[in-house]
């Protein structure tokens, strides 16, 4: 994922879930989304995971219309529109519904304000099929990613079914005893598409499992 512009002092316009009010941060476009760091989130801890999608964060594939507030107009923006105006305001119109608002500070420059315009609106509708997935270049805007990339640490409540380990817990925790857990796909070598270690009943074989991989889709046994 490579950040292909941001936008420095923005604001957004919170929600009534979100408590209402403005927050000020930073806007980034990705190949993937549109992400929003306010300015006072905590720095990202390298060891922690990082969250696919933040709170502030809305997917390309959810953005229906993108649309400009100027001093004296709106405007629909398209790829191939061309702005005559430096927007004040920038609306993302979601097709579940959500209505998200960003505002220009005076201070935010103007070159940032119209590109990350233009590339939000030509990346969530691409020029050709799978433009959006073509990695330009993977290394860039590795160091920028770490600036937004909001990190979430381990709850110690939640099972996260990553090993093994997690799975025999879950199995004794529900009770499963006509269950277990196989590692026949350890090594990804039955399916790239599911995990290592699957629940599989009690009287199935690894050796039987192996041969039943072959007769799947993708090798996506039950």
């Amino acid at each position: 994922e490579c950040v292909l512009q941001r936008a420095v002092m923005v604001r957004k316009k919170l929600t009534a879930r979100e408590g209402r009010g403005w927050v000020s941060g930073t806007l980034f476009c990705t190949h993937f989304r549109v992400a929003f760091v306010p300015q006072d989130s905590p720095k990202p801890d390298d060891n922690a995971d990082p969250v696919l999608l933040g709170d502030h964060d809305v997917a390309l594939a959810s953005i229906e219309k993108v649309v400009v507030v100027g001093p004296n107009r709106t405007k629909l923006v398209t790829p191939n529109s061309s702005l005559k105006f430096t927007p004040e305001e920038l609306v993302l119109y979601c097709r579940d519904l959500r209505v998200i608002c960003f505002l220009f500070d005076r201070l935010t420059p103007d070159a940032q304000v119209i590109e990350i315009t233009y590339t939000i609106a030509k990346t969530y509708q691409p020029p050709k099929p799978g433009s959006v997935l073509s990695f330009q270049n993977a290394a860039l805007g590795s160091v920028e990613m770490k600036q937004f990339l909001s990190n979430r640490r381990r709850n110690t409540h939640m099972n996260w079914y990553e090993s093994a380990s997690d799975w025999e817990q879950e199995l004794e925790r529900c009770g499963a005893t006509g269950w277990r857990v196989s590692s026949v796909n350890d090594r990804f070598e039955m399916s790239t598409s599911l995990p290592r270690s699957i629940v599989v009943p009690q009287k199935v074989l690894d050796t039987e499992l192996k041969k039943s991989f072959a007769h799947f889709n993708e090798g996506r046994i039950p």
